[in-house]
């Protein structure tokens, strides 16, 4: 007969949970797939039994005659269950009860009064939760179910079953003399052997009020010393109130041979109560619905039919507790958000305090932590200047649920400061009405008066401050307003007609052709000029003074110059740009035969080559050095790179900075033509500069 009752505390998502009398949770014969969390250890024990009469038992145990026909009987099981969970997804479990069977006769004491008590076998069965296993790594695979295989052993610790004997023992059953039976009298306390088998468990938890928990089972169970197996299902469900648990299940079981089938169909409802911290009660009752054929004994296979393994109906009491080794899992949610601008929107970077948790934000003020359930208070602390910590506000943190918390928090109210000035034309003095912006801020435009005076209210701070007239030339200044203190800042506008003139155009060094190029004034408010793409022409209006002007055309080296422009002066300028890593061959640069010395004769052309390094300062050159194929390989570009050299020698002795040039020869690798004659040898000795960057 087996026996199973309920109690324990519930982790994960289920509220309370209880070891049946197997030491595993579940209802009664219904196991359900959830597993403890590590460390727990749950036991319980408790009683179960039978009374009623029989009106006829077979096979001889008991005298056929009517004068000695069955009376009262009686089936009692002590039961004790262990378990104990390894880890938050396997726990072990095992069990084994005191079985007692007693039947009396309405006959004289000579009649069948018989009596049979012992151990039943132990068994043992390991849960192995695989969601919760795989939730491990993946929390968000089918949070509301658990699935576990639960595979069992049994090993024999019942005594063998005996005949019942003929000599009447001491004891009394109901006042009368009894026969002893060891190993069972209205049943098979062991199977007689080893077995084994398994169960696949499904659970699944209804998040409603109060809360469902529905199991399913299915098992087989393998008898290798009989070959009569047995094989179950069924399913529960169980209602979760505070302090109690009522339930139901319905179980099937039967033998593969029918011919031997001790099984049936069974239908428990059941009540759970809570009656101390961790203390759980159980009442239940089992109705047979099914399977009541009569007692019939089979020595064959340690198996009987009807009355001995399941009365129609048992009573069952169970007291059970569960005691946590080790510490019990935190349960966590998440909390995410921003910490943001109150004004504006915008995200401010920070530190969140949650409890005794510190979490610091990214640049743009988002977070994201992992809490304990429950309530917590937090507040935000900025780490940017002029912000004040945001109020504490209370979280509930729900456990395997993510919320989303914003943090508000508002600058501090600094003393203004005041921008002030006035506004006037350079060459007159006289005031001036224009337009003062702030760019890069949310600040609006204002105007200066009739009298060319402004001023303006600001927050502490750095401005650039662009003052703009029609017809005036813009200026554009940085200004430094602190707290509570007044700056002056005065301006003089330059009339347009008092402005210079910068024209010409932007070429190829090699070819003359325009380019379209970009050109600036580094460290000056002025905006980018763009020459015509077809011409390289541009025109440009300045004010007066001295600029520095770059130029730049994508594929060719940079080119800076500085140019200085007078008042109505119009003043004209071209720029010739260089292509990266252009080839310019220097014609008539001569040597002495076999030598590296420079012919006076090639100075001039040398002296041109300084020149244009000198107008063009920024670039950097390579001097090459070439012969023709006349000589050794070895010998031609040792000459050439000595000849290199001395071209190099020559323009730094001239004024051109050493960093600027390298020497390079490549002796008769690189011919421009032909060797076979003499007109084709004269071409290829040259020196080239190549351009570097």
């Amino acid at each position: 007969m087996r026996v199973f009752g309920l109690i324990s505390l519930l982790i994960g998502t289920v509220v309370w949970s209880a070891p049946t009398p197997t030491g595993t949770r579940g209802l009664n014969s219904i196991i359900s797939a959830q597993t403890e969390s590590f460390g727990r250890f749950g036991y319980s024990w408790g009683f179960s039994g039978y009374w009623g009469d029989r009106d006829e038992i077979i096979d001889g145990v008991i005298p056929q005659d009517s004068a000695n026909a069955a009376g009262s009987c009686i089936l009692a099981d002590i039961f004790l269950g262990m378990g104990f969970s390894f880890t938050d997804y396997m726990s072990i479990n095992s069990d084994i009860r005191f079985l007692v069977d007693m039947m009396d006769t309405r006959g004289t004491p000579d009649g069948g009064n018989c009596v049979s008590y012992g151990l039943s076998d132990t068994r043992i069965g390991l849960k192995f939760n695989v969601l919760r296993a795989i939730r491990g790594t993946s929390p968000q695979l089918l949070p509301f179910m658990d699935f576990a295989i639960y595979p069992m052993v049994s090993f024999s610790t019942a005594q063998t079953r005996d005949s019942v004997s003929t000599t009447y023992a001491s004891d009394t059953i109901f006042g009368k003399a009894c026969r002893f039976n060891r190993g069972g009298l209205l049943r098979y306390f062991g199977t007689g052997g080893f077995t084994y088998g398994g169960k696949l468990l499904l659970s699944t938890s209804l998040k409603t009020k109060p809360e469902i928990n529905l199991h399913l089972n299915g098992g087989y169970m393998v008898y290798p010393d009989n070959g009569c197996n047995k094989y179950s299902y069924g399913v529960g469900i169980e209602f979760l109130y505070k302090k109690f648990i009522p339930f139901v299940e319905l179980y099937t079981e039967g033998r593969t041979d029918s011919d031997y089938n001790d099984g049936g169909t069974y239908l428990t409802p059941g009540l759970r109560f809570a009656s101390g911290t961790n203390f759980w009660n159980t009442l239940l009752v089992e109705f047979r619905l099914s399977g009541t054929d009569e007692l019939y004994l089979n020595e064959e296979y340690n198996i009987e039919k009807g009355f001995g393994t399941t009365p129609p109906w048992r009573i069952q009491l169970m007291f059970s507790q569960g005691l946590d080794f080790a510490e019990p899992p935190v349960k966590k949610g998440v909390i995410a958000g921003k910490v943001i601008d109150a004004e504006t929107g915008t995200g401010v970077e920070s530190q969140i305090t949650f409890g005794d948790i510190i979490v610091s934000t990214t640049s743009d003020g988002e977070y994201e932590v992992e809490l304990p359930v429950g309530k917590i208070e937090a507040f935000a602390s900025p780490l940017m200047d002029g912000y004040k910590i945001s109020s504490i506000i209370t979280i509930t943190v729900k456990q395997d649920q993510k919320q989303i918390v914003d943090f508000k928090v508002v600058q501090e109210k600094k003393p203004l400061s005041i921008l002030a000035g006035t506004i006037k034309e350079k060459d007159t003095g006289r005031p001036c009405i224009a337009v003062i912006s702030f760019p890069e801020t949310d600040l609006p435009e204002t105007h200066s008066d009739e009298t060319g005076a402004y001023k303006v209210e600001l927050v502490s701070g750095t401005y650039i401050v662009k003052i703009k007239k029609t017809d005036y030339v813009t200026v554009s200044e940085v200004v430094v307003c602190k707290p509570g203190e007044t700056s002056i800042l005065d301006i003089e506008l330059i009339r347009r007609s008092q402005t210079a003139i910068l024209v010409g155009k932007v070429v190829d060094a090699s070819t003359n052709y325009g380019l379209l190029a970009e050109i600036s004034f580094p460290g000056i408010e002025q905006d980018v000029v763009q020459t015509d793409a077809e011409t390289g022409t541009y025109r440009i209006e300045l004010p007066p003074g001295t600029y520095t002007v770059k130029i730049k055309s994508e594929g060719y080296v940079a080119e800076g110059a500085v140019v200085t422009l007078s008042a109505k002066q119009t003043v004209e300028r071209e720029f010739k740009l260089f292509k990266k890593g252009e080839r310019i061959i220097l014609h008539g640069i001569k040597f002495a035969t076999n030598s590296a010395e420079v012919k006076p004769v090639s100075y001039p052309i040398l002296d041109e080559s300084v020149a244009l390094l000198k107008e063009h300062s920024t670039i950097k050159v390579e001097v090459a050095g070439h012969t023709d194929a006349v000589g050794s390989d070895v010998y031609n570009l040792n000459l050439s790179n000595r000849r290199a050299e001395s071209v190099r020698d020559y323009l730094i002795l001239h004024g051109i900075e050493a960093e600027r040039l390298i020497a390079r020869g490549y002796g008769e690798n690189q011919p421009i033509a032909s060797n076979d004659t003499e007109e084709g040898r004269a071409q290829n000795r040259r020196i080239e500069f190549r351009i570097l960057e």
